[in-house]
């Protein structure tokens, strides 16, 4: 009959879903008069309702006034290198696990590499009014730029694995973890080759910054320690990551040298890759140990494989950075301090030992 009530309507949940809605619709915030009137509704009715939705964690009022506001969750901007970068691809893709765990929603854009398209994802985001934005930037000149922009914004700035001025920095002491790489290379050397070295090949990336100098830096001063490379047998090598560079710029240098002791420094797996490759070129007729900086599942996956010249990479871990970022940048948001550079875990990994950090199920 018109006018019954409905017998399937619970009318205490249908006034919950109605303050909701309210909020949703004013954008609030809203004191308890305000819904009282918009409703209808007691202001008794009303204060219970508010009460309850405050206890349940979707609408908090604002401290010393009268208003309430809905809950939001955090949101945050992450300007990522690129997908096809396997070490920031696994450092995304543990951000985004961290952030669902942390209920934080995050946006993404990738830089590809491309400084004005790096720039235009910093505007991006702050336009769209992210509560913290992690930059994961390799070029060195833009990080002033995007830190000035950021505080104009009043934007908290968290970068990763590459620095920048004025931002909370997380990342591996690089020049560090090439020394404990370059040391445990110069162990095997002088195990399996009685301390002697043919050529040392450093393979970088062209208009690499410090951290890629560093990486090879602290790899090659940990590999010279015990073993004295004269400088006449290091050769550098430049070659972009995301090309089949590396392995057409190390086949000729290795076709040309007859020596078959041969040391290949990368700074970044994908170049480790690639020298592999190269390797593969030849017969048995050289002896090549290649390490390099990342630890990421493809070139865990080679260190598996038997025969393979890819002696070792230092881990990263890039696939756990989130972590300790999403939990430090909630700390930001809630006004806690936190240390503007904090360094991350790094381990040697090797043939030998790559399986006691990284189980079979886990390495590919």
């Amino acid at each position: 009959m018109p006018g019954d009530a409905d017998p399937y309507l619970i009318e205490s949940a249908a006034k919950v879903l109605d303050v909701l809605d309210l909020f949703r619709r004013t954008g609030g915030p809203l004191t308890l008069g305000d819904v009282s009137a918009k409703l209808c509704l007691p202001k008794s009715t009303v204060f219970r309702l508010l009460y309850t939705l405050e206890k349940k964690g979707c609408l908090h009022r604002i401290p010393d006034t009268y208003f309430y506001a809905m809950k939001t969750r955090p949101q945050i901007g992450m300007a990522t290198a690129s997908p096809w970068i396997t070490f920031a691809a696994e450092i995304t893709r543990g951000l985004r696990s961290a952030a669902s765990r942390c209920g934080v929603d995050v946006l993404i854009a990738t830089n590809e590499i491309d400084g004005m398209r790096t720039l235009n994802n910093v505007d991006e985001l702050l336009a769209a009014k992210v509560d913290v934005l992690i930059e994961i930037n390799q070029e060195a000149r833009l990080g002033g730029i995007i830190s000035e922009r950021c505080r104009k914004a009043g934007i908290p700035l968290i970068a990763v694995a590459f620095p920048m001025p004025g931002a909370t920095n997380f990342g591996v002491d690089v020049l560090r973890a090439g020394l404990d790489g370059g040391r445990a290379l110069a162990g095997e050397v002088i195990a399996r080759w009685q301390g002697e070295i043919d050529l040392v090949l450093l393979l970088n990336v062209p208009d690499a910054g410090y951290i890629q100098r560093a990486r090879l830096m602290g790899m090659l001063q940990g590999l010279r320690e015990s073993i004295p490379v004269p400088g006449d047998r290091i050769h550098a090598l430049t070659a972009r990551r995301e090309s089949n560079e590396g392995r057409q710029a190390i086949v000729p240098v290795l076709s040309r040298f007859r020596g078959r002791r041969v040391v290949v420094l990368a700074t970044n797996d994908t170049q480790a890759l690639s020298a592999v490759a190269a390797v593969a070129h030849f017969d048995r007729d050289r002896e090549v140990l290649i390490l390099s900086h990342g630890g990421v599942a493809p070139a865990r996956q080679e260190l598996r494989r038997k025969g393979s010249s890819l002696w070792g990479t230092i881990a990263h871990f890039p696939e756990s950075f989130g972590d300790r970022v999403v939990p430090a940048a909630l700390q930001i948001l809630a006004g806690q301090k936190v240390p503007s550079n904090n360094v991350l875990r790094h381990a040697v990994l090797t043939q030998k030992n790559v399986l006691q950090h990284y189980p079979a199920a886990l390495t590919n």
